[in-house]
């Protein structure tokens, strides 16, 4: 155990956080961040990865209801089902270059506002960000080749180019209720 943190035996693995610190600093040589590891975890504020973070696994930091910033490395490739599910004070992410895919509901009920997309980015799953009022101010990357159902929730649009590029390449589905708005 290093700092309240419990790791795997190889260290590569972050299985759950003891303390209640507000700032976390995650060791480095992490490559993933388990299941559960902060989940319900109201203390934390911030937390910044190191770039040896690969894979942030499922429910990881779902309901942590005070996380406002996370910082993620280039390294990052994965982030699994509901991984930041209701962190309602989360309201901008910047997802590196190395993000890959975004697993089903990996952000949804969020209080995500805006994300900076990856480049490289191929999926974002189902659900992604269904209930959140995030703003896509600029198209998709064309690196993606599936968006998912409700994938882009209750996004709000901010301009008919936009919601015209979704639609032509994913589909209506990707809007939750069909309830975009420009």
């Amino acid at each position: 155990m290093t700092e309240d943190f419990l790791l795997s035996n190889d260290r590569k693995r972050l299985i759950a956080y003891l303390g209640n610190k507000s700032v976390l600093v995650i060791p480095n040589d992490v490559e993933y961040i388990g299941e559960h590891a902060f989940f319900e975890n109201l203390s934390i504020k911030v937390v910044k990865l190191p770039k040896s973070v690969r894979i942030i696994e499922k429910m990881a930091f779902c309901y942590c209801a005070n996380l406002k910033d996370i910082v993620l490395q280039d390294g990052v490739e994965v982030i699994s089902e509901m991984a930041f599910m209701c962190c309602y004070n989360l309201r901008y992410i910047e997802l590196p270059n190395t993000v890959l895919v975004l697993k089903r509901s990996a952000f949804s009920s969020s209080g995500l506002r805006d994300v900076s997309f990856s480049i490289n980015m191929k999926q974002i799953d189902d659900f992604v960000f269904g209930g959140c009022r995030l703003q896509l101010h600029t198209k998709l990357p064309n690196s993606i080749t599936f968006v998912g159902v409700k994938a882009l929730g209750s996004c709000r649009l901010v301009n008919e180019d936009i919601k015209a590029d979704c639609i032509k390449r994913f589909g209506e589905e990707v809007f939750q209720y069909d309830n975009y708005r420009i």
